[in-house]
């Protein structure tokens, strides 16, 4: 789920990454859904502040994914945190607010790592698990966002200005 955070004047600050995502064991499959959304996100409809996820300090999985299989980088200013905290405490359950949790955000710096991400399972066009299983997978929904595979592959290189990946071709190339 992306959802965005303290909307005013039609635009939000924040879009916040997460929720709850089912991993297949052995697939990396939270890897790709979490690319793909992010990427969505920041291609359609970015927040003019930040893209957050919050993780509880207990939840290694979820740390491992964001922090080191992603490269998303923890928010350290606390004042950021601070209204980080209290926009999310505004929509959650009573029995949750005040929990201590980490901030992390997708900067530009990991959007190329993301986009590779992206571009090595469409090469191999389906989630495969060390035994060999293979479950298909469809990233369609990224070119008709505009988000195609040229402009990937750009985006992978370290080209983040949208204008120049505008610029990049939006025909697909016959899939090897």
């Amino acid at each position: 789920m992306a959802y965005p955070v303290a909307s005013r004047n039609k635009h939000h600050l924040h879009t916040e990454i997460g929720t709850t995502l089912t991993r297949l064991a052995g697939f990396k499959s939270a890897q790709i859904a979490v690319a793909a959304i992010a990427l969505k996100e920041w291609w359609r409809n970015p927040p003019d502040d930040m893209i957050v996820t919050e993780i509880l300090p207990a939840n290694n999985s979820s740390l491992h994914l964001y922090r080191d299989a992603l490269g998303w980088e923890p928010v350290t200013n606390p004042a950021k945190t601070k209204e980080l905290h209290r926009l999310c405490n505004e929509y959650i359950d009573p029995a949750d607010k005040g929990r201590a949790t980490i901030w992390f955000c997708c900067n530009k710096s990991v959007l190329p790592k993301m986009a590779q991400i992206l571009l090595d399972y469409q090469d191999k066009g389906a989630l495969k698990n060390k035994a060999g299983t293979a479950i298909p997978l469809d990233l369609g929904a990224l070119d008709t966002i505009g988000l195609t595979r040229p402009r990937l592959e750009k985006l992978a290189t370290g080209i983040t200005d949208k204008n120049r990946l505008l610029s990049a071709s939006i025909s697909q190339p016959p899939h090897p």
